[in-house]
């Protein structure tokens, strides 16, 4: 307004259209007092000045009475625009009875005060009195029409919506864009493209319109053969796409539209920060949301929401912290969806100070918060506390829904209070959408089981109305392992068969998300735990679980801690240093896939099977953990984590065995590994290969190798060395992990090898699959040959893994008879990961004194 008054007042000559151009630019950029002050210098007034006046002073609802007292001093006969202006300052501050009467007071009235109020009973949902209004106008334009038309699709009564599309005298673009968004927003998507090829003329809006039908119905597919069609691509058309691609999981192409805009809003970065955040690329979804704040971008509700969930899902704290204080810059801490999510990210994150912090400042609360400090501290092991919030959220007079009773009674089973379970599970509603489903009943049982109350557990599975899934006679079967229950176990262990109702597709899915989170957490540095005579020994490693609990894609190592001995199940992990186990301590264990784990260090006895058949060997005083926190990937099935990495606290160090090896069986199966401790460096059967393990001083917990190159098929790919090459500052190289599913590759070199396969197979691509479970998948016949996809290969210094089809495809079928074949490596950042999926029947001994790792092909499941 500056340079407007500095002309103003340059004029050799104000006339009185100058003077309230003036005056109608102040009120527009709210500055209500310097309006009246120019009013007050005007030497002479016209009807468009009291006008003026009235609509600046309908902009804002404390200064409508001072609009109203304008219109009723004009000394002039005030116009329908004088009145109009007061009536959309009645119906923009929600004051439909002011606005009725004034309507009906009104001497003349024109299609805009009809318009005007229209709108105010079709923004209501009021369609019927709308409807009433719109009968009574005289001279109905095709601007009221439409608004009528609309008003009906977003009332979701399409039928008389085509009804007055038919009716009307004169449509426009408008209108008929507005017919197709209706049958688009209300499920007939069939319906709006057939009326869309109909249409005289398209604009940039009834092609987003059509567009936004097909994603909003899932088919991402037609969309995009409708915005490839598209003349131009304007902005909420690209938007719209990446939406979509993302929410299909077709992460590449949504990262190609987004690449390729020459023009961003907010909404485009929200986007494709909700797709990275959404398909797990969660250092794609950091990194972008800094590019975008660097590009001077001010963030969105969504992109805030999104950023902080992948905050919360790699526990990076800092980070957390950063996005918190761009939330206070922009003011986003007012609003209930952003603090629950800020909320959330402290919890996961291990700061529960700030998280109630941040939670007893805001006002009002909402279930969401109140449910986020209640599972966020029950999770922690403060079950006392997470009840406390339980029971402040009843006296607030917040009615508990389904995710608060499951994070109350979680609570109440890592305290043990039975009684305490009981009464909040009994006080759930029957008749209502809190009544006990599934998950309350596992939580129960899961309570009265750790309770050793496993008569009381097995006969309310008995009870339940519905029919118990695996999931609840898993957590029996839990509960009958600890309490040595071997009568309940046997009678009832078939219930919880060992998929957990996971598909085969599932469970690689789950592998495909946990390899991508277990590599973003290798590259950022944050690897497993670390602190500060032996024998041969051996333990059973499976694949999963063994006896009904959920199979995942980690090998768990069982072993027992204590005197007498517990049994437990950890995750044999090489990423990893710290040894820790849920046991029943002072401190409730929690930790999580190289994760976030705080508690205090103890010592025990370890038991083993012994590596002679013999029976089993004690090692006492061995160091764990015992954790107070938790947080990462986990499920009810691993109890913690065997690190068998390079720190002093690791199990090879404190057994101080020289080496040990392992042998991973199919993933997807139920057969146990073994893992050898203290042997000979010597492997039987077949030719032995050995590589040099590289010392990384950055990361001295993981065990580094040096990858020269890729062959793919006949044909070694030109990729750099350097690629895999582990720089000086302690970035790149090349990791061997056992806790990761998929091999993670480079960019670079991963679309080498993808551009590679999908040359030389002789299969097609299957873009859809391929955005779900792998970032290649082909179409594949039910039975598929090995040669229909080349073989691959990984050359180390001094040695060449050449891998079997099983190692780097998986197969899956479909209902159809079909199915598809899919790549077992992905891409990621510059850290290249070979996963354990890689490693199935492959016989593996670190040498730790000569540095130096030994593999061979084997037949795991006969070792």
């Amino acid at each position: 307004m500056e340079g407007a008054r500095a002309a103003f007042e340059a004029m050799p000559l104000r006339t009185t259209a100058s003077y309230n151009a003036l005056l109608a630019g102040y009120f527009r950029n709210n500055l209500p007092d310097a309006a009246l002050r120019v009013f007050h210098r005007m030497p002479s007034r016209d009807l468009a000045s009291y006008n003026a006046l009235i609509s600046g002073f309908s902009l804002r609802r404390h200064t409508l009475p001072d609009a109203a007292a304008a219109l009723a001093t004009i000394p002039y006969p005030p116009s329908v625009v004088s009145f109009t202006s007061l009536l959309r300052g009645y119906v923009r501050h929600g004051l439909l009875a002011d606005a009725i009467q004034l309507f009906r007071q009104m001497p003349e009235r024109n299609h805009i005060s009809y318009t005007v109020l229209l709108g105010y009973f079709l923004d209501a949902g009021r369609v019927d009195e709308a409807r009433a209004l719109f009968d009574e106008m005289p001279g109905k334009d095709v601007v009221a029409w439409t608004a009528m038309l609309s008003g009906y699709c977003q009332a979701g009564r399409i039928a008389e919506a085509r009804v007055l599309f038919d009716e009307m005298p004169k449509k426009n673009v408008v209108s008929w864009t507005a017919m197709v968004s209706g049958y688009a927003q209300n499920g007939q998507v069939n319906l709006a493209r057939k009326l869309f090829e109909v249409m005289p003329e398209h604009n940039e809006v009834s092609w987003t319109a059509m567009l936004f039908g097909y994603i909003q119905a899932g088919r991402v597919e037609d969309a995009e053969e409708l915005f490839n069609a598209m003349p131009e691509h304007p902005l909420p058309a690209c938007n719209a796409m990446i939406v979509g691609f993302g929410q299909r999981g077709m992460v590449d192409a949504a990262k190609s539209v987004f690449e390729r805009m020459r023009k961003r809003d907010d909404g485009t970065w929200s986007a494709i920060i909700k797709a990275y955040e959404r398909n797990e690329f969660l250092m794609e979804a950091l990194s972008t949301f800094r590019e975008m704040l660097h590009d001077g971008i001010r963030p969105n509700y969504p992109s805030v929401i999104s950023i902080l969930t992948v905050c919360a899902a790699l526990a990076v704290l800092d980070y957390g912290r950063e996005v918190h204080a761009a939330m206070l810059r922009c003011s986003f801490d007012k609003d209930v969806f952003t603090v629950s999510a800020l909320i959330t990210m402290y919890i996961k994150c291990g700061n529960l100070d700030k998280a109630k912090k941040v939670f007893n400042m805001f006002e009002p609360k909402d279930v969401v918060m109140w449910n986020s400090m209640i599972t966020g501290y029950a999770q922690h092991g403060l079950g006392e506390e997470a009840l406390r919030i339980f029971d402040d959220m009843r006296l607030a007079g917040m009615v508990p829904d389904r995710i608060t009773y499951i994070g109350a009674l979680t609570a109440c089973s890592y305290t043990g209070k039975v009684k305490e379970g009981k009464d909040i599970f009994n006080s759930m509603d029957t008749n209502s959408a809190s009544r006990p489903g599934a998950e309350h009943y596992s939580c129960m049982v899961d309570l009265l089981g750790q309770a050793g109350c496993l008569e009381e557990a097995l006969e309310l599975i008995k009870t339940m109305p519905v029919e118990p899934d695996a999931v609840i006679w898993g957590a029996l079967m839990g509960a009958c392992r600890m309490h040595k229950n071997a009568e309940i176990a046997e009678l009832h262990g078939n219930h919880a068969d060992a998929g957990r109702g996971l598909t085969r597709r599932e469970l690689l899915h789950r592998m495909a998300v946990r390899s991508k989170a277990r590599a973003a957490r290798l590259l950022s540095g944050g690897g497993g735990g670390g602190g500060g005579g032996g024998a041969p020994a051996s333990a059973r490693v499976d694949p999963g679980a063994y006896t009904g609990v959920v199979p995942d894609t980690e090998y768990l190592v069982h072993l027992a801690i204590g005197t007498p001995p517990q049994p437990v199940q950890l995750i044999l992990d090489t990423g990893s240093d710290l040894n820790w186990g849920n046991r029943t301590c002072v401190y409730v264990c929690a930790y999580a896939d190289n994760s976030i784990t705080t508690g205090s260090l103890d010592a025990d006895t370890f038991t083993f099977a012994a590596g002679d058949s013999s029976g089993e060997a004690s090692v006492p005083g061995l160091a764990f953990g015992c954790g107070l926190f938790n947080n990462g990937i986990f499920t009810s099935n691993e109890t913690g984590i065997a690190g068998f990495g390079r720190g002093a606290l690791s199990l090879p160090s404190q057994l101080k065995v020289d080496n040990f090896s392992h042998c991973f069986t199919a993933i997807t199966g139920s057969e146990p590994s073994t893992i050898l401790l203290g042997l000979p460096a010597d492997l039987y059967g077949g030719a032995v290969q050995s590589t040099p393990l590289v010392q990384n001083f950055s990361s001295l917990t993981a065990y580094y190798l040096s990858l020269k190159g890729i062959t793919v098929g006949e044909t070694r790919l030109p990729i750099p060395e350097s690629t895999f090459a582990l720089r000086q500052d302690g970035t790149g190289g090349t990791v061997i992990d056992s806790g990761t599913g998929m091999t993670s590759l480079p960019r670079d070199a991963y679309k080498l090898v993808r551009d590679a396969f999908v040359a030389q197979a002789r299969l097609p691509v299957d873009n859809a699959t391929s955005s779900q479970l792998s970032q290649l998948c082909f179409s594949a016949p039910r039975r598929a040959t090995p040669d229909d996809v080349p073989r691959l290969a990984l050359h180390f210094e001094g040695a060449t893994l050449e891998l079997p089809r099983e190692n780097y495809m998986f197969d899956l079928e479909d209902a159809g008879g079909g199915g598809f074949t899919c790549l077992a490596v992905n891409a990621g950042d510059d850290l290249t990961v070979i996963g354990n999926y890689q490693q199935q029947n492959l016989h593996v001994l670190y040498d730790l004194i000569g540095n130096t790792l030994y593999f061979v092909p084997a037949q795991c499941n006969r070792l």
